[in-house]
């Protein structure tokens, strides 16, 4: 999310509505008392990407966990706790314990990416043509 200084702040935050109005609706109402329909007129622009840029800081901001692909937002007291529980958990247990489920992706349970290597002009080429980079002229 663009800080405002740029027009692409606007833009950006026009899609996040339109791609997840839900969560925006809940997350500006619950965390800032206002309508997300109310921008442009009550809130101007600018706070409204000031507003959108702390909800993806915030892991208590349903915004946040739909664009994270999280099940559901948590606290981070929730995420200590959760720790504090599989560490307690492991060190008390004679076998490996399940840890405590959490709504983002477990990193041990699926392996992301290729199994086969691939040389880093490959990777390179892969993200240069994610990224294209504005010509100069």
């Amino acid at each position: 999310m663009d800080s405002g200084c740029t027009p692409g702040g606007i833009f950006k935050l026009r899609e996040l509505i339109e791609e997840h109005p839900g969560e925006i609706a809940y997350d500006f109402r619950s965390k800032f008392g206002i309508s997300f329909e109310a921008i442009g007129n009550e809130v101007s622009w600018l706070e409204a990407i000031c507003l959108a840029s702390v909800l993806f800081r915030d892991p208590t901001s349903w915004l946040q966990a739909r664009v994270n692909n999280w099940d559901y937002p948590v606290s981070r007291e929730w995420m200590v706790q959760t720790h504090t529980y599989d560490l307690h958990a492991q060190v008390n247990s004679k076998n490996k314990p399940k840890p405590y489920p959490t709504p983002w992706l477990n990193a041990n349970s699926k392996r992301l990416g290729s199994k086969t290597p691939q040389s880093r002009q490959d990777v390179l080429a892969k993200l240069e043509h994610m990224n294209p980079k504005e010509n100069d002229g």
